[in-house]
């Protein structure tokens, strides 16, 4: 049976032991050493399902279908 050694949204470095056991998929910014996830960038866990996955604090935005965009629009021109 896998363990999950943190939570949802919870902000891990380099090096960190995620999970153990074969339970849960590594995703973007992790990797699988023997039984464990480690992380490989600073970022926020996000998991869905059994994959888990880093997003990272710094860096460019790489949107995806279906995000919400916030904007300001300042002029309208024709």
């Amino acid at each position: 049976m896998g363990k999950l050694l943190v939570k949802k949204k919870e902000v891990v470095v380099p090096g960190e032991v995620i999970a153990v056991g074969m339970d849960f998929l590594p995703s973007e910014g992790t990797y699988r050493e023997n039984e464990k996830i480690i992380c490989s960038r600073l970022g926020m866990v996000n998991i869905v399902g059994k994959v888990i996955k880093i997003i990272p604090l710094a860096g460019k935005y790489m949107p995806r279908k279906g995000d919400v965009v916030i904007g300001r629009v300042f002029d309208i021109n024709f």
